[in-house]
């Protein structure tokens, strides 16, 4: 075999350990809450994990206010509300202008949801597009949020921090209810108990209780509501799609055309995932480095190849081949990929393996990898039900699984069934004691 080099690409520099794998899907994230809920906190933790602006209402305000008047903003006990104006209006803009900014933004603030709320009446009073919002409430119990109050005064207990904490919200209460009727008479602009004709709370759209987590904890678990809401989405990340071609390559035992189902079917469970032009150079580079070191090593200690398909001397043409499918995969709208027909493909390659195709007698054995017997890369990983190192090909093999489990055969013919018979035929020969409960039998 040919010796090959790689030379990096010119304009691909960038790791592929990017810190921007997730992506919001919508323009503003408004946290509100009382003092010592943990607002702060966690959207500065959050805001550049999403690759998002985080905007702390009062420290912009004050420093915006410092630099326009020369002057600073007075307490909260004492100030006119004209600067509650000035605030209010400032957060009417930074949710107005962040569908077109550069990046979307975390807004931190104490009345930052009922800003976002007025606007998005607004909007929809004059026909207008709904604003692109999310309203997140932080709560906790008063007397832990006094204690989280008092580490920034230390020289109050925690019955003074409680009590400073109700004077705080009553005096702001009062001068909010004069600028906005949308607050209830009734009710604190905090509390979960409101409801709208929908049934629905009518200022936020999450409610996170910090009370008992740690900071992390609440990052951790806010950041779940979002992916679960789809209200931030994972990106494909350079390093995430390379770990996924090359698998590619071992779970398609080099197959150009399993290769493809497969990548389509891991695809289309992420709808939002996309492969632009740096990221496809960086992968390119980065799988050319790895298949290459692969190769020489094998070629030098006369292994079999089990990882890669036997590259010819073009490697960097067959590597670009399987990364443009891979990358138009991605780019195009999606197009459905059967399990069946993936099935179909497997229970093939592993009949080939095992059995002559005319007689049906067998004519290869089984591998042994680290004293573990199985019968070929993709039957051990699906049938035996071990981990493969990528979630994405875990849970593809466990659908395979499930599919075959329940019956799906009914649209094979009988040559086909016959060849999966003999492949789980030679399985539970050689698995007697199998992980998988119940033991593989033959679709009737």
């Amino acid at each position: 075999m040919r010796e090959h080099t790689v030379t990096p690409h010119p304009e691909s520099q960038k790791s592929l350990h990017s810190p921007e794998n997730f992506r919001p899907l919508v323009d503003v994230i408004t946290i509100s809450g009382p003092a010592g809920t943990g607002k702060t906190v966690v959207g500065e933790a959050l805001a550049p994990r999403y690759n998002m602006d985080f905007v702390k209402v009062g420290q912009k305000f004050r420093q915006d206010h410092r630099l326009r008047t020369g002057q600073e903003v007075v307490g909260y006990a004492e100030r006119d509300v004209d600067v509650d104006r000035e605030m209010d209006q400032m957060q009417v803009e930074i949710v107005n202008n962040a569908a077109h900014a550069d990046k979307k933004v975390v807004l931190e603030g104490r009345l930052a949801h009922i800003i976002a709320t007025e606007e998005i009446l607004r909007a929809e009073s004059e026909g207008r597009p709904r604003p692109n919002i999310v309203r997140v409430l932080f709560t906790a119990d008063p007397m832990i949020r006094a204690m989280r109050v008092q580490k920034r005064y230390p020289d109050l207990t925690p019955e003074e921090a409680l009590a400073k904490n109700a004077e705080r919200e009553e005096g702001d209460l009062a001068r909010w209810r004069s600028l906005h009727p949308l607050i209830p008479e009734d009710k604190d602009i905090y509390a979960v108990d409101l409801q709208n004709e929908n049934g629905e709370h009518p200022f936020f759209d999450l409610i996170v209780d910090t009370s008992d987590m740690t900071q992390e904890q609440t990052v951790e678990s806010l950041h779940q509501r979002f992916l679960e809401n789809n209200i931030v989405v994972e990106n494909l990340s350079p390093e995430h799609a390379l770990d996924i071609f090359y698998a590619s390559f071992k779970f398609s035992q080099g197959g150009p055309a399993l290769q493809k189902d497969m990548l389509q079917y891991i695809a289309n469970e992420h709808p939002e995932w996309r492969m632009g032009d740096d990221e496809y150079q960086q992968i390119f580079d980065a799988f050319l480095q790895k298949a290459t070191a692969y190769l020489a090593h094998t070629a030098q200690n006369n292994a079999k190849k089990v990882i890669h398909p036997d590259f010819s001397d073009s490697i960097e043409t067959e590597t670009k081949e399987r990364l443009d499918e891979f990358r138009n995969i991605l780019n195009s709208p999606r197009v459905p990929v059967s399990l069946h027909e993936i099935m179909k493909t497997i229970i093939e390659k592993d009949f080939r393996f095992l059995a002559d195709a005319k007689s049906g007698e067998a004519v290869g054995r089984p591998r042994t990898d680290n004293g573990t017997t199985f019968l070929s890369h993709i039957c051990h990983y699906v049938m035996k039900g071990e981990a493969t190192g990528s979630p994405e090909f875990d849970q593809m093999f466990e659908d395979i699984f499930d599919h075959i489990q329940r019956g799906g055969l009914i649209n094979l013919d009988w040559d086909e069934d016959a060849r999966l018979t003999k492949v789980i035929e030679f399985y539970n020969a050689f698995h007697p004691d199998g992980k998988r409960e119940p033991a593989f039998i033959a679709q009737e």
